[in-house]
């Protein structure tokens, strides 16, 4: 299993001036708190610890259905601060007890979390994150990101699929999308995000599934 979140930093919402002034006391523990005040870039930091948080939420939702997001209680520990946006940090999200490694990628504006479970099985996760040019956003379509994020989830998945683009679906149960392979549920769980102008994925591929060697 796998789940995945994606921050556009270029996107006004993540301007600290628009917070809520009571928005990190609410959403971060004290030693995430602590993150923040030493980082060398809070606004980084915020959005890296956000999105861990938001990855690791959409993985346990998967195992427990029930569960229900409160930020404060999904505690993310990075293994670096982030200095700059282009770096790659790991740690872990822990939920009642039980931790979660977690991978944040910072680029561009851009930050992507990962997360899996702690006891993982072999298979490869594929991921993806693409910035939409403005014109693919103008038409104000609400569903112009969702789309765009299953096309590059498709795209990206053919060819280590061996399969066409056009073999490839995307459904929902519920709010969970999932990858069937001409007609039939893949052997492969999947996990989509968009913020601003970013679309991203992430797909872990049972060892099973035939895919073209590296």
């Amino acid at each position: 299993m796998v789940g995945n979140d994606v921050v556009d930093l270029r996107d006004p919402d993540t301007d600290p001036s628009t917070l809520h002034p009571g928005f990190d006391t609410r959403v971060f523990c004290r030693s995430e708190l602590e993150s923040l005040e030493l980082s060398r870039n809070p606004v980084c930091q915020r959005w890296s610890l956000w999105a861990a948080k938001e990855a690791a939420y959409k993985l346990v939702r998967k195992l427990r259905p029930q569960v229900v997001f409160s930020p404060s209680r999904f505690v993310v520990e990075l293994a670096s601060d982030a200095g700059g946006e282009s770096e790659i940090a790991t740690g872990s999200v822990t939920h009642e007890g039980v931790p979660y490694p977690v991978r944040v990628e910072r680029r561009e504006g851009a930050i992507h979390a990962i997360t899996r479970p702690l006891v993982a099985s072999a298979s490869r996760v594929v991921h993806g994150l693409r910035r939409l040019e403005p014109h693919e956003l103008e038409a104000r379509d609400p569903e112009a990101a969702g789309t765009a994020a299953r096309w590059l989830c498709r795209t990206s998945l053919a060819s280590p699929l061996l399969a066409r683009v056009a073999d490839l679906e995307v459904r929902r149960r519920g709010r969970i999308p999932e990858l069937w392979l001409r007609g039939a549920r893949a052997a492969a769980d999947l996990s989509l995000s968009h913020h601003g102008s970013l679309v991203a994925f992430a797909c872990a591929l049972a060892p099973t599934v035939p895919q073209l060697a590296e």
